[in-house]
């Protein structure tokens, strides 16, 4: 005969004994239930965290009509950018009992407003975080929300006053890595940017032009080169540069993907960085400080913003009135080794 002993199971009949609450009160405030007083709802969390209590999924499901899932719909090739949403969302998910869950779709179909809501509604998802392109399609939005889904907006190009949804300031930070390269003396400098219906591309397009300005420094076409975000882009957009603006002693690519193919194309062409030619990113993707030289970019807290904007979407599921629909986050200028200051030729 064994002489170990089975570990009893706890329940939230004993988080709420802990407590010192009702069991009604103790089962809300694990269901994250607005309508608990604060002082309660700790003490129900620091009962919780006592005895390593995690609600069972299931019982939470049939006790209050919910899923505990939030999804994250994309139609998205950057895998880098993907994966930093998902672990913003688990992140938050985490803490409140949540799971996240990433899901392609293909926003190309006819009737992907159809699937989308049959996918919805089919897995009665309680909320969707919804990234480019799919945050800017104003019917898909308008048809989620008839449907009663809530949901939350990364960087949308336009939102209405009625849409939950956190940014940054694309053209800023465009405009502050442009000057960055200003400051350390260059002044033909060129921009190879995105595609023209992607609103990001075209903010970033706009703060370089505008900081090239404010320095009373050239930006006409000869200095603009259009790209569609990979790397074979930024390698056939390099010689191109180089045609129409040969003086140029820096490229700020409108993200990492193309300035890794400018760098490789100068580098092919014989070309020291950062001593002859300074290059700069944007997106601060996973392998921009493993490259060679590793490259100086533009970091949006891409990590940050998913797990604020998946908090946000559980608050709104548990039914709080939250006025602050709409929060900016500042993205941070990376400085590594593919810029410097330039040499007097």
């Amino acid at each position: 005969m064994s002489l170990r002993h089975k570990k009893k199971r706890v329940t939230v009949t004993d988080i709420a004994k802990e407590a010192g609450v009702s069991l009604k009160t103790a089962s809300r405030a694990l269901n994250n239930s607005p309508h608990v007083r604060k002082e309660k709802r700790e003490a129900v969390l620091r009962a919780a965290k006592k005895f390593n209590f995690r609600p069972n999924i299931s019982a939470r499901q049939l006790a209050s009509n919910r899923s505990y899932v939030i999804t994250h719909f994309y139609d998205n090739l950057n895998t880098d950018y993907l994966s930093k949403i998902y672990t913003g969302m688990q992140k938050a998910c985490h803490k409140h009992g949540y799971y996240a869950v990433a899901e392609a779709t293909d926003y190309s179909r006819k009737n992907f407003i159809a699937q989308t809501l049959d996918y919805a509604s089919s897995f009665n998802i309680d909320g969707l975080i919804l990234s480019p392109p799919l945050c800017d399609d104003a019917k898909l939005i308008e048809a989620l929300k008839k449907q009663d889904i809530k949901l939350v907006l990364i960087s949308p190009q336009e939102a209405s006053n009625d849409d939950y949804y956190v940014f940054v300031d694309e053209e800023r930070s465009a405009f502050e890595i442009t000057e960055h390269l200003i400051t350390l003396g260059h002044e033909n400098i060129a921009f190879l940017g995105g595609l023209k219906s992607h609103k990001a591309a075209s903010d970033r397009q706009k703060g370089f032009i505008s900081a090239m300005k404010h320095h009373g420094l050239n930006a006409s076409n000869k200095n603009i080169k259009s790209g569609d975000f990979t790397m074979q882009s930024g390698h056939d957009a390099y010689v191109d540069i180089m045609k129409k603006l040969p003086e140029a002693t820096a490229i700020f690519a409108a993200n990492d993907e193309m300035a890794m193919g400018v760098i490789m194309a100068a580098l092919n062409d014989g070309k020291k960085i950062p001593d002859e030619i300074a290059i700069a990113g944007y997106d601060n993707i996973r392998f921009s400080g493993l490259f060679w030289p590793s490259l100086t970019t533009v970091s949006p807290p891409v990590i940050e913003m998913a797990s604020y904007a998946t908090n946000l979407l559980i608050r709104l599921i548990s039914g709080e009135i939250i006025k602050n629909k709409r929060h900016e986050f500042v993205s941070e200028i990376i400085i590594r080794k593919s810029t410097n200051k330039r040499k007097s030729s």
